[in-house]
C-alpha cells in the first residue's frame, strides 16, 4: 500500500513531481504521458513502485519489493532543486523521508 505523500520521477529528468494522494495521483497520470519501465513513484517511506505503461489509462504503481536508501532519494531532491535555481543544493539534507517530503514540497508552492 502507498504511503502518501509520494513523488514521481521520470528518469532521466531532474523534475520531481509531488502526488499528494491517489486522487492526485489519478489526475496526474490522466493528463498524458508515456511512462517507462524505468519512471518511478516513491512514497513516503521510500518504497519503490514502478510505472511502466504503453497506455496513460493503464497506468497503475506496482510495488517492487526494493526501498529507496535516503541518500539516494536526497539525490534526486538535490538535483530537483538545483533545476529550479536554487544555491547551496550541496548543503541540502533531510534526516528522514518526512522531512525530504517537505523540501519537495517547498519547492512547488
Amino acid at each position: 500500500m502507498i504511503e502518501w505523500p509520494a513523488v514521481i520521477y521520470h528518469s532521466g529528468s531532474p523534475e520531481l513531481i509531488l502526488i499528494r494522494d491517489e486522487s492526485v495521483l489519478e489526475k496526474e497520470v490522466g493528463q498524458g504521458g508515456i511512462y517507462n519501465e524505468l519512471d518511478q513513484l516513491i512514497d513516503a517511506c521510500g518504497r519503490i513502485y514502478s510505472l511502466d505503461a504503453r497506455n496513460k489509462a493503464d497506468v497503475i504503481p506496482v510495488d517492487t519489493g526494493n526501498v529507496m536508501p535516503l541518500a539516494d532519494f536526497l539525490g534526486l531532491i538535490k538535483a530537483h532543486v538545483a533545476q529550479t535555481g536554487a544555491c547551496c543544493v550541496a548543503k541540502l539534507y533531510a534526516p528522514d523521508y518526512s522531512e525530504a517530503f517537505t523540501i519537495i514540497a517547498s519547492t512547488q508552492e
